[in-house]
């Protein structure tokens, strides 16, 4: 098993990670590319695997809403995190050329620069609010935690370079 933060106790977002990342691995490969792990350093950066086809890329999983029933409008919400529970920067600023979101069929792998400048024109980072479901659009930080994150939709995102890799 790969690394597992202090703040997930039950070990469930690690292993919804490492399995994403697995399957994220094995479409690469089907298409011919090659998926390198990245290090526990790079990890640390960032980055999960290192792939022949495009660049360095950070797998982001579908995590426990796969399981769970929500509306497709809830569903096309996606989370960003600006700053990690730690407080340091969050994946968004992190090394990797692409961030690969899970979605139900696919894997949209989207340009990390790109998304930066999505979230510079469309967050309003000085707007704080308590509850995760007031977030859209806002910056949002778990009780405890020194994390900071926002949700945006599929379709902003879709407005930057990006490209899909279907699941099969």
């Amino acid at each position: 098993m790969r690394y597992q933060n202090k703040h997930d106790y039950t070990g469930n977002c690690s292993k919804q990670g490492e399995r994403a990342e697995d399957m994220f691995a094995s479409l690469v490969f089907d298409l011919g590319g090659i998926a390198t792990p990245s290090t526990i350093g790079e990890q640390f950066k960032g980055v999960d695997y290192h792939v022949d086809l495009s660049g360095t890329v950070d797998v982001k999983s579908l995590g426990n809403r796969k399981n769970k029933t929500l509306s497709l409008e809830e569903y096309n919400k996606v989370w960003i995190e600006l700053k990690n529970v730690q407080g340091r920067k969050g994946w968004v600023y992190n090394e990797a050329d692409f961030i690969a979101f899970e979605r139900k069929t696919e894997f949209l792998v989207v340009k990390r620069r790109g998304l930066v400048d999505l979230i510079d024109n469309i967050v309003n980072l000085s707007d704080m609010v308590l509850h995760p479901s007031e977030c859209m659009y806002n910056v949002y930080s778990r009780i405890g935690r020194k994390d900071l994150l926002t949700r945006v939709t599929e379709t902003d995102i879709k407005t930057c370079e990006h490209y899909t890799l279907p699941k099969q």
